[in-house]
């Protein structure tokens, strides 16, 4: 053991015998206050060892090569308290590690040249994880995101900007597929609903322009135009149950006219049809047998017209609504609800798609006519724009997923649609608060990461901000 000054700083430690060249174990103090205890080869630190870096009040504990930082080591971050644990290669982040942030959430990955480089994941404080491929710290390739809510993700990234094919699910429900570029949607974008049922359209400039298609069970129901966002033009609507053709004309997403209606070719020759007139005014057209409804066919209701149509289309079990159907309800404010999917001794009972006008609509799985299960609800109550979750009785339970008209976005638990418990909202912008919620407003302590990713600590009441502090 032995002591060394330098210009800048001294060592005391082992040394090689007979000369001054450090070898063994030893420390370095700098002037500066920066400090390096461990092992010493051929006069550089070389082995397993220790760096405290004063400035900043950083450490690295771990291996060493020739002076650098290199192997296996771990790097504590005093100002954020974050630290780094995996492999180094020339004093950077290269290989295999994990970087575990202080108010949670980390990734684990790949590294090279001090980024995320390669294949990893984040695991984001909501619960949130993305699997994918990283380039320069940014998303960039083909990742999957893992909502809390059951909601998962499949999209490509350019840049940390979605870019390419997009998928979303709810759980094993195929919600929509859309193509981005460089985080604009554009493109053909189609919308699932259940089983085969899905909508068709494309984007232009984020917009919905051009055709339009709404199939079900692989048959066209409808085929329009979109203008702005917004139905417009000549649009036609196919009932395979009654066997016609509706030509309609929309302006601005408002339905106009019947322009006509045709039947379809050959329909009448292909099924025999009983017509049945009822007291009450329905009307019946399809198979029967004991003299009712029975196999498929079309039942009118008395305030049935052309332009306020009111029917059931679809499969009869001993004159009850059972198997495939649709049902088109049309109200005083000339506002049509349909519902289109399974029934069962007259309810919705099944899978099915339920629309509300022409911009609203819920599908995934009804029970006795009320909305129970997994559903996706589009423009469905107030700036929600889509929402994912479980339904009981017509509201959601337990965690959810809600995208806003403002380009926002919330996963956590709900109370009648409205943000309620623990939850965590994210702005279009890219930052975030995470807490509990009350009545749809942040209540109560909470942490916000802004657009920069610096990390705050947060104290709300009914959404006002009390105290904010910068976490160290």
């Amino acid at each position: 053991m032995g002591r060394a000054n330098y210009n800048n700083g001294y060592y005391e430690g082992s040394f090689r015998e007979g000369t001054s060249i450090k070898e063994g174990h030893g420390t370095y103090y700098w002037k500066g206050g920066d400090k390096y205890v461990g092992n010493w080869s051929n006069d550089v630190k070389s082995g397993y060892g220790t760096y405290y870096y004063a400035a900043s009040g950083d450490k690295y504990v771990g291996n060493w090569e020739y002076d650098n930082k290199s192997g296996r080591g771990t790097y504590y971050y005093a100002s954020s308290g974050d630290k780094y644990v995996g492999n180094w290669k020339y004093n950077q982040r290269s290989g295999n590690g994990t970087y575990y942030y202080k108010e949670g959430g980390k990734y684990v990955g790949e590294w090279k040249n001090d980024n995320r480089t390669g294949k990893g994941t984040y695991y984001d404080i909501d619960g949130a994880k993305i699997v994918g491929e990283w380039l320069n710290s940014k998303k960039h390739g083909y990742c999957v995101i893992y909502y809390p809510a059951g909601v998962v993700a499949k999209a490509n990234f350019y840049n940390d900007k979605l870019h390419g094919e997009y998928q979303l699910y709810f759980k094993d429900f195929l919600i929509c597929e859309e193509k981005y570029n460089m985080g604009e949607r554009e493109g053909t974008a189609i919308n699932y609903g259940y089983n085969n049922t899905y909508e068709k359209f494309t984007y232009v400039n984020g917009v919905k322009q051009g055709k339009y298609e709404f199939y079900t069970r692989n048959k066209i129901s409808f085929i329009g135009n979109y203008k702005d966002g917004k139905t417009d033009g000549i649009c036609f609507r196919y009932d395979y149950f009654n066997g016609e053709i509706t030509e309609e004309k929309w302006k601005n997403g408002d339905f106009v006219k019947t322009v006509s209606v045709t039947p379809m070719k050959n329909f009448a020759s292909k099924k025999k049809l009983v017509t049945i007139n009822y007291p009450d005014g329905r009307k019946y057209v399809g198979a029967v047998r004991n003299n009712k409804p029975h196999g498929i066919g079309t039942l009118y209701f008395s305030n049935h017209e052309e332009e306020k149509p009111n029917y059931y289309s679809g499969s009869f079990y001993k004159g009850k609504y059972r198997g495939e159907g649709k049902l088109v309800e049309c109200y005083g404010n000339g506002k049509i609800y349909s519902y289109e999917g399974e029934f069962k001794n007259d309810f919705k009972h099944g899978y099915g798609i339920k629309r509300y006008g022409e911009d609203s609509y819920v599908c995934g799985t009804f029970k006795l006519d009320d909305i129970s299960g997994i559903c996706y609800l589009y423009h469905f109550i107030g700036n929600i724009e889509c929402a994912l979750a479980t339904m009981k009785n017509g509201s959601p339970r337990g965690r959810v997923y809600f995208q806003y008209t403002n380009g926002d976005y919330y996963y956590g638990k709900t109370k009648d649609f409205s943000k309620h418990g623990k939850g965590c909202y994210h702005y279009k912008n890219g930052g975030f608060v995470n807490g509990k919620f009350k009545n749809d407003k942040i209540h109560g302590k909470a942490i916000y990461v802004s657009a920069d990713n610096t990390v705050y600590k947060c104290v709300y009441k009914n959404g006002a901000l009390i105290s904010q502090v910068k976490a160290k």
